[in-house]
Order: structure tokens, then C-alpha cells, then sequence
């Protein structure tokens, strides 16, 4: 009798198992009225630079910590300078000043880099924090963007709030295309 028990509680242990599991994935997943309507949205964000952005899935991204930066003489200020990624040289830019025009140097502060794009166009962004995972409600897209800067206003596809926060997906294709270095 004591192993028929011992079975029926490992059966039990099991069981409960699979139901957490089940309702860890549900949670995560969204519920079927959310995945039905579509109005939620997940996606990456990290905040450089004092803004938020929003990674597009079909955006190359990938996160870097303690790479070598090597400092351009008399390029522009918002030029941190350039970085080796596997063989490519890639610019690593302080984003803000690039957006908002400041003319002091830019300085790298040892922090994680996002490098963003392919081959050619692709940029290296200093990241104030690591990027999560977070879920908008689609009902609160913001379609106004005449208040933000000029510099990134043509390049920006859509944006959200979260708690107070505006967050922006840039098309960072044509965004990097359109520096000049």
C-alpha cells in the first residue's frame, strides 16, 4: 500500500506540475479574448539617451557588453567612436545628441551597447539599461509626432505610452541611412 501511495503522489506532483505550467504559459501568452482582438503588443524596449524606444521584430538587434571603442579624431560630436563586431566596423553614436543636436563631445560611459541593423547599416547605441519585454495596448497609439525632433520625426513608424512613458519604434534602416558620418 505504501507504494501505490508513493505513486499517487508522484502522479499528484506531476499533475500540479503541468498545471502550473499550463497557466504560467497562459499567462504569458495573453488571454484568448487578447490574442483574438490583437490589442496588445509585445515587444523589446530600452531606453538610451534619456528616450525610450521600441524594437520592430523584423529590426536586427543584438545587446553587447565591454566592447572595445576606439575614438575618431575630429568626427562629429555625437560620434562615441567605432567598435570591431565581428569584423565589421561599426559606429557607436550617443543617440540624443545625434537627435537633439548638442555640440559637446560625445563620451563613452562603459556601459552596454545595442547594435542595431546589417552590415553597412548598422549602428551601435549606448543603453542606459538593458532592454525588456513589455506590452502596450494597441488602443493607445500615438499618432501625433509633431512634437518631437525634427531629426527623428521621419523615421519614427509608430509609438505608445506606458505608464507616463512614450515609446518609439524607428525605422532604424532608413535612419541609419540617412546619417552622415
Amino acid at each position: 500500500m505504501d507504494t501505490a501511495k508513493q505513486i499517487h503522489n508522484e502522479n499528484s506532483w506531476l499533475f500540479d506540475n503541468e498545471k502550473l505550467i499550463e497557466k504560467l504559459e497562459s499567462a504569458y501568452q495573453g488571454t484568448s479574448d487578447e490574442k483574438q482582438s490583437g490589442s496588445v503588443l509585445r515587444c523589446y524596449g530600452f531606453k538610451a539617451s534619456n528616450m525610450n524606444f521600441i524594437i520592430d521584430e523584423a529590426t536586427a538587434c543584438e545587446i553587447l557588453e565591454e566592447s572595445n571603442i576606439h575614438f575618431v579624431p575630429l568626427s562629429a560630436t555625437w560620434l562615441i567612436g567605432v567598435s570591431n563586431i565581428r569584423g565589421d566596423v561599426v559606429p557607436i553614436i550617443d543617440l540624443e545628441k545625434l537627435i537633439n543636436g548638442d555640440d559637446t563631445n560625445a563620451e563613452y560611459k562603459n556601459r552596454k551597447l545595442a547594435i542595431i541593423g546589417k552590415g553597412e547599416n548598422t549602428i551601435g547605441i549606448e543603453l542606459d539599461e538593458l532592454p525588456v519585454l513589455l506590452e502596450f495596448d494597441k488602443r493607445k497609439k500615438l499618432n501625433d509626432f509633431s512634437n518631437q525632433a525634427e531629426r527623428i520625426r521621419p523615421f519614427i513608424q509608430y509609438a505608445y505610452t506606458k505608464d507616463d512613458d512614450i515609446w518609439f519604434c524607428i525605422n532604424f534602416p532608413s535612419f541609419i541611412q540617412s546619417i552622415s558620418f
